[in-house]
């Protein structure tokens, strides 16, 4: 009775100190998702070179050997005629595409009119598209670059495009470049994860596509995908990259949930919702009292007993006063299985859509239970 007091005032002082919020179960969409083996393996380290695509001088270094850098971060500054003469015809090629467009405007009317012939119009038509040609490339060439002007400059940064140290500067200060590389960086090793993908699916693989270890919420991403199968299994070989933080062991084999295009709709609850409990995933619903209500209902109705039926009922009494003590514990247990998750939502099976559950803390109520278990009541 004491063991059963003692749970009762657990439930009662945890449901003060924690909130045990009751959400309803819906149906979502979810990207299909294939189960694919995987092994942790380490990406060596790489040299890297960083090429000005516009020939120049190096006028300044903002880094130096050793220094450790983030991707895009400045590297150097260079003067360069070749910039100056692009900015130059840039900007007089958007002058004249301003007034080639007016003219080609007034040009139509009078086309329209019957005052200019079809071939002339076309000239002009042809005229005006590629001088706006000539103006795209060039822009586009200054925004690979990072580059946005108004005005001709002779003066650009170079930038890195990936982190590491740098192990080399190439070209000195003054030195003309001339589609040379300027600096050498080394890319520190990583972990990555080695996919074994089966054939039929190698047309579903995207740059970027998502990929979760299966039993955590690690998101992976797909970097790439090697050219030549697996000579033992026949499988493409897909490698995904994560966050080197999450503690996967290197030579450790995962079993990964690849997400795919096609689309189901499937009963979801929030992740926070699971516990893992006797090697099961378990979520928690509020319990419900029909049967208390029931049996007092058909003690009502029958007001003339025997003495057999009244130690039936004594029996019956006796064994309702055990079970209440054994109901202490007010959520139902509920085994689930996990079909499929995105990042915020779980599909599962074992529960009915518009059903409510326990969408948070089901930590606290798994050690609630184990009390009850330990006290004798989890039988």
């Amino acid at each position: 009775m004491n063991k059963t007091i003692s749970l009762f005032l657990l439930c009662i002082s945890l449901s003060l100190a924690v909130e045990f919020p009751v959400e309803i179960t819906k149906s979502k969409e979810f990207s299909k998702r294939i189960l694919v083996q995987a092994k942790v393996v380490e990406a060596k380290s790489q040299e890297k070179f960083i090429t000005p695509f516009i020939n120049g001088q190096v006028k300044e270094y903002y880094v130096k050997e050793g220094d450790k850098i983030d991707q895009n971060q400045k590297i150097a500054k260079i003067s360069s005629l070749e910039l100056l003469e692009l900015t130059s015809k840039l900007i007089s090629l958007r002058k004249e595409y301003t007034v080639v467009k007016e003219n080609f405007s007034l040009n139509l009317k009078l086309h329209k009119k019957g005052l200019l012939s079809s071939e002339e119009i076309n000239n002009l038509k042809i005229k005006k598209l590629d001088i706006l040609s000539q103006i795209e490339f060039l822009s586009n060439k200054l925004k690979f670059l990072n580059i946005k002007t108004n005005k001709p400059i002779s003066e650009y940064f170079v930038y890195s495009n990936t982190s590491g140290v740098i192990s080399n500067i190439l070209v000195a200060l003054n030195q003309n470049i001339s589609g040379s590389s300027l600096v050498e960086i080394q890319t520190p090793s990583n972990y990555q994860v080695k996919a074994f993908i089966p054939q039929r699916f190698i047309d579903k693989l995207r740059i970027g596509q998502k990929a979760y270890i299966e039993d955590s919420n690690l998101s992976l991403s797909l970097a790439s995908v090697l050219p030549k199968l697996d000579e033992h299994t026949k499988y493409a070989i897909a490698i995904f990259t994560f966050d080197n933080k999450s503690k996967l062991s290197l030579g450790s084999y995962q079993t990964l949930h690849l997400v795919i295009n096609d689309k189901s709709k499937y009963v979801a609850i929030k992740k926070s919702a699971l516990a893992f409990i006797k090697n099961k995933w378990v979520v928690f619903t509020p319990k419900k009292n029909d049967e208390h209500n029931t049996d007092e209902e058909n003690h009502d109705g029958h007001e003339d007993h025997s003495d057999e039926d009244k130690h039936l009922e004594k029996n019956h009494d006796d064994e309702h006063e055990e079970d209440e003590h054994k109901e202490e514990f007010p959520y139902e247990v509920n085994v689930i299985e996990i079909i499929t998750q995105n990042d915020e939502y779980i599909a599962v099976k074992g529960l009915k859509e518009h059903s409510e559950y326990i969408s948070k803390n089901s930590h606290y109520l798994k050690s609630m239970l184990l009390k009850s278990s330990l006290d004798g009541h989890g039988h």
